[in-house]
């Protein structure tokens, strides 16, 4: 889980970074999940049509819900 509550803007570096670790947690078969992405990097994601590759939700709380269930 990577919490980006804190984080208010992603270069294509940053979201290279997301890709190879969402693809890395997938080949060995666990859960990447990513956390409240602030309106800045939610709209990259959108834009960039990479939202459907992650698993994204709205506060941790959430996510762990979500990863326990």
């Amino acid at each position: 889980m990577l919490d980006l509550s804190s984080v208010q803007m992603i270069t294509s570096a940053g979201l290279g970074l997301l890709v190879q670790l969402t693809a890395r947690a997938n080949s060995q078969g666990a859960r990447f999940v990513l956390t409240s992405p602030s309106p800045f990097v939610q709209g990259v994601l959108q834009i960039t049509r990479l939202i459907r590759f992650f698993e994204i939700h709205p506060s941790r709380a959430d996510a762990m819900s979500a990863v326990n269930a």
